[in-house]
């Protein structure tokens, strides 16, 4: 979702400048929890220990997950995989 112009009811908080916004979720918004993640345009940096780090989320089998992730190249460190980015 992008946005042009600020949020006219604050939802970015003190971040009065264009944003979009991407959102991820395992089913629709009213029947589970949903990552939304915000990207403020023109936004330089953020005070140090206020963003976002990591999420975790929960597979039924682990061990193939992880070979998964590994077959696509993706870095695993003990049961956490990083990246793309």
């Amino acid at each position: 979702e992008e946005n042009p112009t600020p949020c006219a009811i604050t939802c970015n908080g003190e971040y009065a400048v264009p944003w979009s916004k991407t959102m991820v979720g395992t089913a629709p918004e009213d029947e589970a929890y949903a990552l939304e993640v915000t990207y403020n345009y023109g936004i330089a940096g953020y005070e140090r220990g206020t963003m976002l780090v990591g999420f975790g989320i929960y597979v039924d089998d682990l061990v193939d997950s992880i070979e998964t992730a590994m077959e696509l190249g993706y870095a695993v460190k003990g049961r956490v995989v990083e990246g793309p980015d």
